[in-house]
């Protein structure tokens, strides 16, 4: 049996129950499996892994039909949350500037600028992402900053160790 909830974090846990019938708990994300593509009609959401940090697989949903209305509701929330973010994959250039710091950047989405103000910082969480909210509200992120090129470890380097 599995179950999903968000912790007071924002973190998504997961709680399986091992084989001494006790309940194990760890952080996860979801990363979505075949089949991609669906035939007409077919409105079954199917397979889901769930992954700890290490990209460990730490179980396979079959069918989301198959969990609590709890855990189905907290995947659809991961999956809305996460759409709302760009990911960033290259840092440009950034400036400092009447109080604020201008990123221009390159995401998942293609080219974007942003600004945030100099006192704000990103913040990390467990799985060592980063995030940056604009001045308007929108998230960008770093998914591990060891995957981006040096340069953009260098631009980033002061605002995320």
């Amino acid at each position: 049996m599995v179950s999903l909830e968000f912790n007071q974090k924002g973190s998504l846990i997961c709680r399986l129950q091992n084989v001494n019938g006790g309940l194990q708990e760890q952080s996860v994300y979801i990363k979505k499996c075949f089949p991609w593509s669906s035939k007409e009609g077919d409105k079954k959401e199917n397979f889901f892994s769930l992954k700890n940090f290490d990209d460990e697989e730490v179980y396979l949903i079959e069918n989301l039909e198959d969990l609590g209305l709890t855990s189905q509701n907290a995947i659809k929330s991961y999956f809305e949350f996460n759409e709302l973010k760009l990911e960033i994959l290259k840092v440009n250039k950034i400036e400092e500037s009447f109080e604020l710091r201008l990123f221009d950047v390159e995401t998942s989405q293609g080219p974007r600028k942003f600004q945030m103000k100099l006192e704000d910082y990103p913040e990390g969480n467990n799985s060592g992402a980063v995030f940056f909210e604009d001045l308007s509200g929108d998230l960008f992120y770093v998914s591990d900053a060891n995957l981006l090129d040096e340069d953009s470890r260098k631009k980033l380097s002061y605002l995320i160790d």
